[in-house]
């Protein structure tokens, strides 16, 4: 290795004594060589893995949003202003709320933030709103059914679970789905709507085929 770097010393010089202008370039190439960056083989290493293991990871797929009438199919209203849970109802929503993204609208007696407060009050005791249920921010209410129409549309979801032949009426020009409970002994209206069914219950864990799941719960409140 001594005698190499005499001999390319010697060389250099007989170069910069008869050719300048050849010595120049090697020094500049040399120096090149010397002052290079090193390639950043450990970030792109770091970096491959990083995106193969973002490759390998399955993102969950997104929730089907439905909107849920509430009077009707998970709560009544009694003759003293209470809210009165149906236990296959609230049973229902649980399991239904663990499959999708459910927005519910309950339609007061009168406009009064005391029933909504009643509503919550019952529905959060049943544990619709416990982590992994429904969305306490995406409790709606109105007033009427006119209102509830107009909330069933304006949220433009896949499918709307109604408990009135009028509003499943108005939806069904907008709405994908819409799925109206209907007592069987109630006579079969002319609606419109794509899915008539006798319980909210039975639309859940039958057609749906939802596996049963989550606390029964009736109550008062």
């Amino acid at each position: 290795a001594g005698a190499a770097s005499m001999a390319l010393i010697d060389a250099i010089h007989w170069l910069s004594a008869n050719r300048p202008l050849v010595a120049a370039i090697l020094l500049l190439i040399l120096a090149s060589l010397l002052l290079r960056p090193q390639k950043p083989h450990a970030q792109a290493s770091a970096n491959g893995a990083s995106a193969s293991g973002a490759r390998g990871v399955r993102k969950p797929s997104k929730k089907e949003s439905v909107s849920v009438c509430t009077v009707g199919t998970v709560l009544e209203w009694g003759d003293d202003g209470q809210v009165l849970l149906l236990s296959d109802g609230i049973r229902a929503l649980l399991a239904l709320s663990a499959h999708a993204n459910v927005y519910l609208i309950t339609t007061l007696r009168r406009d009064s933030d005391d029933e909504e407060a009643t509503v919550l009050a019952a529905l959060r005791a049943a544990g619709v709103f416990d982590e992994g249920r429904c969305d306490e921010r995406k409790a709606l209410f109105c007033a009427t059914e006119d209102g509830r129409g107009a909330m069933g549309r304006q949220l433009n979801l896949g499918a709307h679970i109604e408990a009135s032949a009028t509003v499943a009426r108005y939806l069904a020009p907008h709405v994908p789905l819409v799925v109206l409970v209907r007592s069987e002994r109630a006579e079969q209206p002319d609606c419109g709507a794509a899915l008539v069914v006798s319980s909210f219950s039975k639309y859940v864990f039958g057609m749906r085929g939802v596996e049963m799941g989550g606390s029964s719960s009736s109550s008062q409140g």
